[in-house]
Parts: C-alpha cells; sequence; structure tokens
C-alpha cells in the first residue's frame, strides 16, 4: 500500500520542485505507481513518476488556495508537504504505513504530524507518538481532509496566509485532536526538530534562497546542482 502524497507548489518555485522530485528518486523513495498530486497555480508534471495536478487561482490567499484544491480532491488521508520539504534521507516507511493505519482506524485524530514544533509539553500517546497543542503548522504532514478544510473555514478570510493560518490558528474553534511525532530527534532551528520517520528539509527555501541550515544534506543530494542561482541564506 502507498500513501497518498499532496504536494504544494507555485510555478515560482518549479525548480526546488523539480529538484525535490529527482532527489526522491534518486533515494528510489518515488516508485511510477505511487499517488501523488501536486496542487499549483499551472501545470508542471515530471514524466519521471506517475503524477496528477490540480489547479489553484494564484490571486487567492494561500488557505483559500488550498480550499480550492481540497474540494477537487477525492482522498481522505494524505500526506502533504510542500516542494522544499526534501527528503535528503530514506523515510521510514513501515512507521508511516503505521501511522496512516492508526488515523484509518482512529477517525478522531485530525491529523499527524511527523516531527515536534513548538509544543508546550510532551504528552505521549503511544510509542513515538505525541499529543500536541499546536493546531496547524506549515510542515509535514498526514492530514484528515475533512478536517483541514473545515479548519481552515473556520479561520476569518483575511486570516488564511500561510503566516497567518499558523500564527492565529487557535482563532478556529472547531475541535481537533492532533498528534506529532518524536523519537528523542535533535533541534534544529528555533522551533522544530529533525525527524527519523520522515527525514526532511524544514524548509529547503527561507526567502527566496536556499537555506544555508541544510547547505551539507542539499549538497550531497546533488553535489553538481547550480545552487548559486538562488544563493543561500
Amino acid at each position: 500500500m502507498q500513501i497518498p502524497i499532496v504536494i504544494y507548489t507555485h510555478s515560482d518555485y518549479f525548480d526546488v520542485f523539480k529538484f525535490n522530485i529527482n532527489s526522491c528518486i534518486k533515494l528510489r523513495i518515488l516508485a511510477r505507481d505511487w499517488l501523488v498530486t501536486q496542487f499549483s497555480d499551472s501545470t508542471f508534471l515530471p514524466d519521471t513518476v506517475s503524477m496528477s495536478g490540480i489547479q489553484y487561482h494564484d490571486n487567492k490567499s494561500y488557505g483559500d488556495r488550498l480550499l480550492e484544491c481540497l474540494y477537487n480532491y477525492k482522498q481522505e488521508l494524505f500526506l502533504f508537504i510542500h516542494e522544499d520539504f526534501i527528503l535528503y534521507d530514506v523515510p521510514n516507511n513501515d512507521k508511516l504505513l503505521e501511522y496512516y493505519n492508526i488515523m484509518e482506524k482512529n477517525p478522531q485524530i485530525s491529523f499527524i504530524r511527523l516531527l515536534k514544533t513548538n509544543e508546550i509539553a510532551d504528552v505521549k500517546w503511544g510509542d513515538t507518538l505525541y499529543i500536541t497543542n499546536n493546531k496547524f503548522a506549515v510542515q509535514a504532514t498526514l492530514f484528515r481532509r475533512e478536517w483541514l478544510e473545515k479548519f481552515i473555514n473556520s479561520m476569518p478570510e483575511d486570516k488564511r496566509s500561510i503566516w497567518d493560518l499558523e500564527e492565529y490558528c487557535e482563532l478556529s474553534k472547531i475541535p481537533y485532536f492532533g498528534l506529532y511525532h518524536y523519537n528523542g530527534e535533535n533541534k534544529r532551528g528555533l522551533v522544530h526538530y529533525d525527524s527519523n520517520v520522515f527525514p526532511y528539509t524544514a524548509t529547503a527555501i527561507v526567502k527566496g534562497k536556499w537555506n544555508s541550515e541544510y547547505k551539507d544534506e542539499l549538497m550531497k543530494l546533488n553535489p553538481d546542482y547550480d545552487f548559486s542561482k538562488r544563493g543561500w541564506t
């Protein structure tokens, strides 16, 4: 069984999106039969993997772009990432599938975030899962589509930018039960940790440039790539 994957991107970042896909292929992560769907303002579907695309209108806020695509997306459970969430090592597919099955069997779970963010306290829920007080974060997450739609719709229309959804997520009054993965990984940056279930760059792009926090990992993935086109933070 393969987990459905949604990759959110924009045409301004198709170079990063292509780097992401090529890295996944290099690590032998993506197969042609994976259910990969691109959410984007225009179409760029690489022929190296089987992928479908759903377009959003570029003049909408981040939240409304997601809603526009989610209304046309059929999978109820899916892994959501951005184009700059680049895997730099092979993920733990058995653990990912375990988490996916947990969500299938427990409809009260709204999401499982694949790394620890700025949680206030660690309240265990199983072996490597913890209950989160953080309702929404733009990180690699297994989402329940119905809950994500309700969450975005519950936010004020002027609070649906990518930053607002994170900063003001408590404005949403819909109930949630969220979990996150943590297995003693090291902290990276100010508010998040690495993930040994889904080892990815969180994030690879900062203000349009490659994130130097992940310079070693990115250059190891493709030492011949011309990173100077975007430069480093």
